[in-house]
Formats: C-alpha cells, sequence, structure tokens
C-alpha cells in the first residue's frame, strides 16, 4: 500500500514526499520477509532519490533493488534496475554507462515480450 501511495507523489512529481512512503515499505516488507516487494521498493525509492537529487542514496537505493530482483531471478524487476540505473547514470553525466544499463534493460524486455515498455524506455532517455 504504501508503495502505491508513493507511486502516485513519484508521478505527481512530488519526489520527496515519495521517498518517505517508499522508505515506509521497506520497513514493513523487511519485517514480513517480503523480499520480492523490498526488491520493487528499493528499486522505487531509488529512483526517487535520483529524481530528488540524492544521488549518492539512489546509487544506493537502486543496487540493493536490483541485487534482490536478480536473486529473485524476477526478469521484469531485474529490466526496470536496469533502466533505473541508466537514468542514475545518465543524470551523473556518465552515457556509456547509461547506455550499457538501458540495452540489457531493453534485451530483458524483448527477451520477455515487454516491447511497449522499451520503446516508453527509449523516449524517456531521450527526453530527460
Amino acid at each position: 500500500m504504501y508503495n502505491s501511495i508513493g507511486q502516485l507523489y513519484y508521478y505527481k512529481g512530488k519526489a520527496n514526499i515519495a521517498i518517505k512512503f517508499f522508505q515506509m515499505a521497506v520497513e514493513i516488507d523487511k519485517k514480513y520477509d517480503l523480499k520480492n516487494n523490498l526488491a520493487i521498493d528499493y528499486l522505487n525509492l531509488g529512483n526517487a532519490y535520483r529524481v530528488a537529487g540524492d544521488l549518492e542514496k539512489a546509487q544506493e537505493k537502486l543496487k540493493k533493488g536490483l541485487k534482490l530482483a536478480l536473486k529473485l531471478k524476477d526478469t521484469h524487476w531485474i529490466a526496470i534496475g536496469y533502466k533505473y540505473l541508466a537514468l542514475f547514470y545518465q543524470a551523473k553525466g556518465n552515457f556509456d554507462k547509461s547506455k550499457v544499463f538501458i540495452d540489457k534493460s531493453c534485451e530483458l524486455l524483448v527477451a520477455v515480450g515487454e516491447l511497449s515498455v522499451k520503446r516508453k524506455i527509449h523516449r524517456r532517455l531521450y527526453l530527460e
């Protein structure tokens, strides 16, 4: 529930408020050992930190979320994690590393048939 509320604030352009809700989601999902939810929470939290300009925390949370998604073999969220890392490296001005992660994300999305997500990723990377 807190993750969903965080998403609402994130999409309204209120990353700092979204961060608070994503943090609450992390605490609850840690308490109940909900690893799949935790991977999503960390990825969303890291992405919100990126948007808020806290790149150090963004990197920490994104790597934590991606590590969990990889451990769980959750292809969709691995691809999203790669996308968020691509956006992170783009924000840092490291376009070569950003391209590596976007290519990984797109490769996974094509493999699982999520072509519409691939198109959105490409549009977003070129617009930001």
